[in-house]
């Protein structure tokens, strides 16, 4: 487990249908100004501020109440909702429903931070829209009940991190005929980097992943992390049937040529 208490304890979105139609509606729209006829034989470039005119941006502040309530109650109430990216892509809908097209959404466990009301923060949900970055906080009275949730929560991400850190490694070694240890870590380190950042930015800041041969000549895989709260640092061990090649299908970078001829160069 990542946490063992929840004292202890934010992708590429995929474009919704309605960008489309928004395109095919402007273009449509704009089609029927005489000024930009076929005859003219040139491009409409159609702009954010020719959109917003169109179609008025949704003041963020009007629904954020509606989005806390909807999302904070089936997080509550629907025990298989429990997976970050589901929220996630939950949560984009939600807004998307409501008029608001962000073009970044980070959702985030947050380790129980105390309100001006008593109640206790636990989830944040940070939207980027309308070049602006807005904040949803979900708060709860019910502790017990919330912790027994982003303790699922946590179980599921650390179960997912192990699928993608294993995916992410079979790909690399299927893709070369030589085993390139420091690549594969580092490609692993981008992906694993953007999935902290994205869900457990605040609590857990995601350190590296290294890759060493164990006694079955296989490769294990150590994801290293931290935990903001008390400092600590923890591994996940993710144990592979992959067979580390010999030195000989091992690439190891060039080594520098060393001057033996005792003149200063």
């Amino acid at each position: 487990m990542l946490t063992s208490s929840p004292e202890s304890a934010r992708t590429n979105t995929k474009k919704s249908p309605f960008f489309l139609t928004t395109t095919a509606l402007v273009v449509g729209i704009l089609s029927m100004n005489p000024r930009a006829s076929a005859d003219e034989n040139r491009w409409i470039t159609i702009t954010p501020e020719m959109l917003d005119e169109i179609f008025p941006p949704v003041p963020f502040e009007t629904i954020k109440d509606d989005i806390w309530e909807e999302i904070h109650n089936k997080i509550m109430l629907d025990s298989d909702f429990r997976s970050l990216h589901d929220i996630r892509e939950y949560t984009l809908a939600a807004l998307r429903r409501r008029g608001v097209f962000p073009t970044g959404i980070e959702v985030q466990i947050i380790p129980f931070y105390k309100s001006e009301n008593g109640k206790y923060e636990y989830f944040r949900i940070v939207v980027t829209a309308q070049k602006e970055i807005q904040n949803i906080a979900l708060l709860t009275s019910e502790e017990e009940k919330v912790a027994d949730i982003v303790d699922a929560m946590l179980t599921n991400f650390e179960s997912h991190i192990q699928k993608v850190a294993l995916t992410v490694f079979r790909q690399e070694m299927e893709s070369s005929e030589y085993f390139h240890k420091i690549k594969i870590q580092k490609v692993i380190n981008v992906v694993l980097q953007d999935e902290f950042r994205t869900y457990l930015d605040e609590c857990y800041e995601y350190l590296e992943t290294t890759i060493i041969q164990n006694t079955n000549w296989t490769a294990d895989i150590y994801v290293t992390f931290r935990n903001r709260i008390n400092n600590e640092t923890a591994s996940l061990l993710l144990e592979t049937d992959i067979a580390i090649p010999s030195p000989s299908q091992t690439y190891e970078p060039p080594m520098m040529a060393q001057n033996t001829s005792g003149i200063e160069e």
